[in-house]
């Protein structure tokens, strides 16, 4: 792997976020359009376990006391949660009444509050292990494993209300199945609203995974395909959709020792390209892929053997002909045969970053390395956790800004705690604040830009913005002196008849910040 010093991000030191006496697992993230940053997670503090969440309104600074939205003495289990376009905050979970059942739960101010959990299997038998996604229009699509037939098989609910009220749950597992059990891993909607599950299958001979896809909003299912081998449990499928709507699957078929495959369909399922082998020779495990804006495919997995010179690490692949071809192999941690739990996530722009664990230093510590040229080259990889204690399960999610936002469970406390850190491009603009967000028409407040880095020779042009000229004026632009960090403006005000909310925003290497000013008569 060669580093390339352009993809280099600046990353902030490891924040314990949950910060509970209890034991704090299974964590899921989401961020908004406007970067803030939303985290739930389980934690046992009351006694049992509970949902908890937490938010960050001021890009990672700084978090929210962590809320129990649940409540359930219970106890609860896997969350999820999700983040519509207009910002209504989403979340699922399986809930012990006695039975397990899936319940709900929504944020309409930004995390605030939630409304009052429901219940939205509320069948006999025990429901688990929910995944949820939301579309483009806001319906909430969930999907969970429910025992009520007397075996495990896939059901699936959808809101069209913002949760006010779920279908009746629909279960889609086919009833000629056999007393034999499936559980859903993964659903994902599509721009034209399609919903898209792969599901596992066990019964008897049959071990595999299989895809069905609902075009009616989740009336009706297609008859389910089989993505895998039969004869053994080991297998992974995961898709990532494109631009154009087209279905990427990564395939680790355990009944071929471990060969990883790339498959496309353009057509929802009914026809499917052939399949291309990436690695046939390392006993791949755990596949992930994800399509970026443009359309390219990236796709990373454990490697156990890659050649005689590089025997283990992340792998990393990616295609921009729709898969018809793909890069040589790249390994991310070369020779590190402990390098496991790796996760993928592309910003708007392409930019591509990967996280993963580690046991090379003793202790299990998180890494992530980013590549600014589609792949082709992959920055040293950073120790975001740097602590004494195990470091497991990252999960990154990036904003609109290119900012890398990632968690994962850390028992350096003594205890199992959620951490995050937060990386930024090198140079790009780390805030904007004003010293007071309300004045008097015809006053006027100072502002401040602040770069992650000093600013280059010449200075740093950081653009400003007002929403309403008449109201609020800034200059345009203001100037970060060479070798300086932070630069200050002001802000003007003109008289008002009544209160007027203006947005004061700053740009500079791509990213944007913004904070409103309210001017009062």
């Amino acid at each position: 792997m060669t580093p390339d010093p352009q993809a280099q991000l600046v990353s902030s030191g490891p924040r314990n976020i949950s910060n509970t006496p209890g034991a704090s697992t299974s964590q899921q993230i989401a961020v908004d359009s406007s970067g803030n940053i939303y985290v739930v997670w389980v934690d046992n503090t009351p006694g049992h376990f509970d949902v908890f969440f937490s938010r960050s309104t001021d890009r990672g600074a700084t978090f929210s006391a962590a809320q129990n939205i649940s409540n359930n003495p219970g106890g609860t289990s896997g969350p999820q949660i999700a983040v519509d376009s207009s910002g209504n905050i989403d979340v699922v979970w399986s809930g012990n009444t006695p039975n397990a059942d899936i319940f709900f739960s929504r944020s309409t101010d930004g995390g605030a509050s939630f409304s009052a959990p429901q219940n939205i299997s509320n069948n006999a038998g025990n429901s688990t292990g929910p995944l949820m996604a939301v579309d483009s229009a806001g319906n909430i699509n969930v999907t969970w494993a429910d025992t009520t037939p007397g075996r495990a098989d896939v059901f699936f609910s959808r809101s069209i209300n913002g949760g006010a009220a779920f279908s009746q749950p629909q279960n889609l597992t086919p009833s000629n199945a056999g007393p034999w059990h499936s559980i859903p891993v993964q659903i994902a909607v599509d721009s034209a609203g399609n919903i898209n599950i792969l599901f596992h299958f066990f019964g008897g001979t049959d071990s595999s995974i299989k895809f069905m896809r609902s075009s009616d909003g989740g009336s009706t299912f297609s008859a389910p395909q089989q993505m895998t081998g039969s004869s053994e449990e080991n297998h992974e499928v995961r898709m990532a959709l494109d631009p154009s709507g087209s279905i990427n699957f990564v395939i680790e078929d355990g009944s071929v020792a471990g060969t990883v495959y790339f498959m496309r369909t353009t057509d929802g399922g009914v026809s499917f390209s052939p399949q291309i082998v990436l690695s046939s020779s390392d006993s791949a495990r755990t596949p992930q892929i994800t399509v970026d804006s443009f359309g390219g495919i990236n796709i990373v997995w454990q490697a156990n053997f890659v050649d005689s010179s590089n025997p283990g690490g992340i792998a990393f692949t990616h295609s921009t002909d729709n898969g018809a071809s793909f890069s040589p192999l790249q390994v991310l941690s070369s020779r590190d045969f402990s390098a496991t739990g790796e996760q993928l996530a592309v910003d708007p722009n392409g930019n591509i970053n990967v996280v993963w664990q580690s046991r090379a230093s003793g202790k299990s510590q998180i890494l992530f390395s980013r590549s600014s040229d589609g792949g082709a080259t992959f920055s040293f990889p950073q120790n975001l956790s740097n602590d004494s204690g195990n470091a497991t399960t990252p999960l990154p999610a990036v904003d609109s800004a290119g900012n890398v936002n990632v968690i994962w469970m850390d028992d350096t406390p003594g205890n199992l705690d959620i951490f995050f850190s937060r990386s930024v491009p090198s140079g790009s603009l780390s805030s904007l604040a004003l010293n007071s967000v309300s004045v008097t028409g015809g006053n006027s407040v100072t502002g401040t830009v602040t770069l992650v880095s000093p600013a280059p020779a010449g200075g740093a042009a950081v653009a400003l913005q007002s929403s309403n000229w008449s109201v609020a004026s800034v200059p345009d632009p203001v100037i970060v002196p060479a070798g300086a960090t932070t630069a200050n403006f002001i802000v003007s005000t003109g008289s008002v008849p009544e209160s007027t909310s203006v947005t004061v925003s700053a740009s500079y290497q791509g990213v944007t910040r913004a904070v409103n000013l309210t001017v009062s008569p």
